[in-house]
């Protein structure tokens, strides 16, 4: 009789095991209804807002202009519609392995960075939820607070990603570390190194809802 509860009992836990399993897989592999949402449909409206945005950032590249002051705005569906359009074709940047299909949602002081990782049936989307603003105190540093990072919907840390990813890019110029604000991870960038010898100054930095 013991014997026999014993086998019930390990019956059970395994059956409990495998449903564990099961739901931690389906919070995984379930996309989030704001990846869905932040695409934008192919056609030619996407290909116009694709080539806003490269045209946009080349003025913004040194030399491309004269004006010693300037400014710019990019919609989320700008940058969404250059991901899904141009990026793979001009590689401005080079993606961790397994990562693809980037999309941005832009709210006020905020930004939720998407993308899938891995192929076919086990691909996730995996989202980054952060706000970001511009260090006063310190020229052309970027604070970048992690809020919150989801494989599918279920919670991960990904801070590790993050830094390999940073890694991969060393020609971007920039400069990295981590501190904690109220046990959350933020990043410091600091753009172009050494502040006196960058060929430009940001002044300001704005998350409004829906553009950048």
């Amino acid at each position: 009789m013991r014997r026999r509860h014993l086998q019930r009992a390990l019956a059970g836990i395994a059956v409990a095991a495998i449903g564990l399993l099961l739901v931690l897989l389906g919070l995984v592999l379930r996309d989030p209804s704001s990846y869905a949402k932040a695409g934008v449909a192919e056609g030619e409206e996407r290909r116009r807002l694709s080539g806003e945005f490269q045209s946009a950032v080349f003025q913004m590249m040194p030399g491309s202009t004269t004006e010693s002051e300037w400014q710019e705005t990019f919609t989320a569906e700008q940058i969404n519609s250059y991901f899904a359009e141009d990026f793979l074709r001009a590689k401005p940047f080079e993606l961790p392995a397994g990562v693809h299909s980037p999309r941005v949602r832009i709210a006020t002081d905020s930004l939720e960075l998407s993308f899938r990782y891995g192929k076919g049936f086990w691909s996730s989307v995996v989202s980054i939820d952060m706000k970001i603003w511009l260090v006063a105190a310190e020229p052309n540093t970027i604070a970048v607070e992690i809020l919150r990072t989801r494989a599918g919907t279920l919670p991960l840390s990904l801070r590790s990603f993050i830094e390999r990813y940073l890694r991969s890019n060393r020609d971007w110029n920039v400069d990295v570390t981590w501190y904690r604000h109220q046990g959350r991870p933020v990043a410091l960038v600091r753009l172009n190194g050494d502040p006196q010898r960058a060929p430009f100054l940001l002044q300001r930095l704005e998350l409004q809802s829906g553009q950048l």
